[in-house]
């Protein structure tokens, strides 16, 4: 196959977004669910994979990668939940920790955020995201043309 495709897939993210982070806003829910499972899965659409290169190599990209990761977490909690046993996580629970933990240590983001809580009224701080809906488009026209 060669090596002639990307390190990093050439789009667009610019120019960011405005994101305010609100704990108290349940955007998807966590129990387990045929609907929440669908909701969760369509988070990474295709299973996360995009084609690259001239021989349209399979990869998925890191921002799919975490949210899967995610929800294979979410996954195994919810399926401890209510156990008195000692459970150990599965190896891919295990793999996705480890993988989390490096992805946020190699972005390093340096925001700060309150360690008390807010006081009544305040806002949590807003951040300057890249724009994931571009990622979704390009990557629902990648699936589309290569699929």
């Amino acid at each position: 196959m060669g090596d002639n495709y990307p390190r990093s897939w050439p789009i667009s993210t610019h120019p960011p977004i405005p994101l305010r982070f609100d704990i108290s806003t349940r955007r998807l829910a966590f129990e387990r669910s045929a609907e929440t499972d669908a909701q969760w899965t369509a988070q990474y659409p295709n299973d996360g994979i995009v084609y690259l290169g001239e021989h349209r190599q399979p990869f998925t990209i890191s921002m799919y990668h975490e949210i899967r990761c995610i929800d294979i977490l979410r996954i195994e909690i919810m399926q401890m939940r209510g156990s008195n046993d000692t459970i150990l996580p599965g190896a891919l629970a295990l793999h996705c920790l480890g993988y989390l933990r490096q992805m946020v240590m190699c972005r390093a983001d340096l925001n700060g955020e309150t360690v008390y809580q807010l006081p009544v009224g305040a806002r949590p701080g807003t951040y300057r995201c890249n724009d994931w809906t571009k990622v979704y488009d390009a990557a629902e026209e990648n699936q589309r043309v290569y699929r």
